[in-house]
């Protein structure tokens, strides 16, 4: 079992902070271990039904964010919100 985060276009300081490389789109994470000589058996994006609030968030929080205002660690969407968690819990 592999997870890794994906689409490009959520890329930001989250991934960062996270020690993220890269975002793979699927067709670019399934030839890569293909190449590497994995068989990929099933492949899904568990977290798919979250993306459009994702993208959201993370285009909101940027756009209010200031270059270099305040470590990565101290903004919201690197904050775990119990109560959010199990709103969202029933989306996955």
């Amino acid at each position: 079992m592999l997870t890794v985060p994906a689409h490009k276009n959520l890329w930001s300081y989250f991934d960062e902070a996270s020690g993220h490389c890269r975002r793979y789109s699927r067709e670019q994470l399934e030839s890569t271990l293909v190449e590497c000589g994995f068989r990929v058996e099933f492949m899904t994006e568990f977290m798919m039904a979250l993306c459009p609030i994702l993208w959201l968030a993370r285009r909101l929080t940027a756009w209010m964010r200031k270059p270099d205002s305040a470590p990565a660690d101290s903004l919201p969407d690197l904050w775990v919100v119990p109560v959010l968690n199990q709103l969202l819990l029933p989306l996955l």
